[in-house]
């Protein structure tokens, strides 16, 4: 199983959210998650992120639970999508998905 080394993180998240190793870990406390479970999601979330916007929209959202073996109906993930854009603004952030997506089971 890949485990992120501290480069990995700082590439990943600490570059770009300005944030310390430990705000992260503690991020990933609140929300249940392994750090590594974090770093991959957001690494698959960044594929489909083409624009590195730290954004992404319906259509990739839809691309992203795929690959992650969600099968979702266009219904399912229409309802997901509006849960999670909630200041619909047409695009979900990163720590939203993360926190929809940590807490369907």
């Amino acid at each position: 199983r890949w485990s992120p080394t501290d480069d990995d993180i700082n590439e990943i998240f600490l570059k770009r959210y300005k944030m310390s190793k430990e705000e992260l870990q503690a991020m990933a406390d609140r929300m249940g998650i392994q750090l590594n479970n974090l770093c991959y999601l957001k690494q698959e979330f960044d594929a489909y992120d083409e624009d590195r916007s730290g954004y992404i929209d319906a259509g990739e959202l839809k691309e992203l639970l795929e690959k992650l073996g969600e099968e979702l109906t266009e219904e399912e993930l229409d309802a997901a999508f509006k849960e999670l854009d909630s200041d619909q603004s047409g695009e979900i952030e990163f720590f939203e998905f993360v926190e929809w997506f940590t807490s369907e089971d």
